[in-house]
């Protein structure tokens, strides 16, 4: 991996959880005055608990779905494409050829000539092209299942 890419990756991280431990501070602050300071009201200690209680759950939901949106993978674009499986429509060589995936048809080249009807893997996309290897090089599975995260 990249050095700077994986410097980047720790900084969005680090981003995220410190904007995750602001709002569960200001959302704590806010109710300390709301109710005490603003209102003046002093409420009985185990009602403070749930109200407490209560915004510590809200908090934990919200980190869980910043959570799962974070580790969902890319279905759009370059990063949705590598890793997806496709059957050629035409010959694929180093020049030209045509692949089907998603219900849709791409421009595809290969390194070594793919004959019609085989099953392959997008490895990388130059611009609208799509780079493609057989799904099964010398007996070894080059293709790696794409998983995407439903939640």
């Amino acid at each position: 991996m990249n050095r700077n890419l994986k410097f980047k990756f720790k900084l969005e991280w680090l981003l995220v959880i410190a904007a995750l431990v602001a709002v569960f501070l200001f959302d704590d602050i806010l109710y300390f005055l709301l109710f005490e300071k603003l209102f003046r009201v002093e409420l009985h200690a185990v009602l403070r608990y749930l109200i407490f209680a209560i915004i510590l759950l809200l908090n934990a939901l919200l980190a869980a779905a910043v959570y799962r949106v974070l580790r969902k993978r890319p279905t759009t674009g370059r990063e949705g494409m590598l890793g997806l499986r496709a059957v050629t429509l035409t010959p694929v060589d180093r020049e030209q050829g045509w692949i089907h995936v998603h219900g849709e048809r791409w421009q595809a080249v290969s390194d070594r000539p793919i004959p019609q009807g085989e099953k392959v893997v997008i490895v990388d996309m130059d611009g609208l092209v799509a780079r493609v290897q057989p799904l099964r090089v010398e007996g070894a599975d080059v293709a790696k299942e794409k998983r995407l995260d439903e939640e």
